[in-house]
């Protein structure tokens, strides 16, 4: 096979250079992007740790079979490692620093900040990986603890918390946080909020009905007039796309 003398360059590049030096150029790479995560870094500190991570997919962006082996092997797959491990604590402190509306809060702000360091420094053939890390270890490692929340905040959503010092409001905001963290994870993550807003829908229906007034005017005031629209049940139903769209 014929091998041009800049592909010849790459070869004797990856052989002299950097895989003598994979371990203690990982080592820094993993340690950059940690640092990166919690502060931004100096300029150009930054653009020596963007510089070294380039050059491992340069060194084979020639080759048909498996350009990105180096790069995956040196930084993304230990990196991976080192980041979950880093998403498991934030988790688990946001959880027992605060209530749910605390961890929802912070927890996207980490998917966030996760998403744009990718984006700055890792090859852009890694998005997908590094938001699937964070959700893995962020979120879907804690299920069962934001599960059980989840009746509660329906609750005080409806403005019935068994503990009210939050306001209605608050708690709606908590939901849809709650939503989108839970949605990429598929549906046996959502089915607990799912299942819990319609038990509370057809709570709110039986209470209502069970007030004094005639059943034509339960049907008119909660079923068809656009206030009921604005309910925190309806709109997580329909943010499930559980329910039609109202006609009005």
């Amino acid at each position: 096979m014929h091998t041009s003398v800049g592909e010849l360059g790459l070869e004797i590049w990856e052989r002299v250079l950097i895989k003598p030096l994979s371990s203690a150029l990982t080592g820094r790479i993993v340690r950059g992007l940690g640092a990166a995560r919690q502060s931004p870094l100096d300029p150009a500190l930054g653009d020596t740790l963007r510089e070294a991570i380039r050059s491992t997919v340069a060194v084979r962006a020639f080759r048909l079979r498996g350009p990105l082996q180096l790069y995956q092997a040196l930084v993304l797959e230990p990196y991976l490692a080192a980041a979950a491990a880093a998403h498991a604590q934030l988790a688990a402190d946001l959880l027992a620093a605060g209530d749910v509306a605390h961890y929802t809060t912070h927890a996207l702000a980490g998917l966030d900040r996760e998403v744009s360091l990718g984006a700055r420094y890792l090859d852009s053939s890694s998005a997908e990986a590094v938001r699937a890390c964070y959700e893995r270890a962020a979120v879907a490692a804690h299920l069962p603890a934001l599960h059980a929340t989840v009746a509660g905040l329906l609750r005080a959503a409806a403005g019935r918390p068994r503990r009210p010092h939050r306001a209605p409001a608050e708690r709606r905001a908590d939901l849809r946080r709650m939503y989108t963290l839970l949605r990429p994870l598929g549906a046996a993550a959502l089915r607990p909020l799912v299942d819990a807003a319609h038990a509370q829908a057809a709570a709110d229906g039986r209470a209502l009905l069970a007030q004094p007034h005639s059943k034509d005017e339960v049907l008119t005031t909660y079923f068809l007039t656009p206030s009921h629209t604005h309910s925190p049940t309806y709109l997580n139903l329909r943010h499930n796309k559980m329910l039609p769209k109202p006609y009005w």
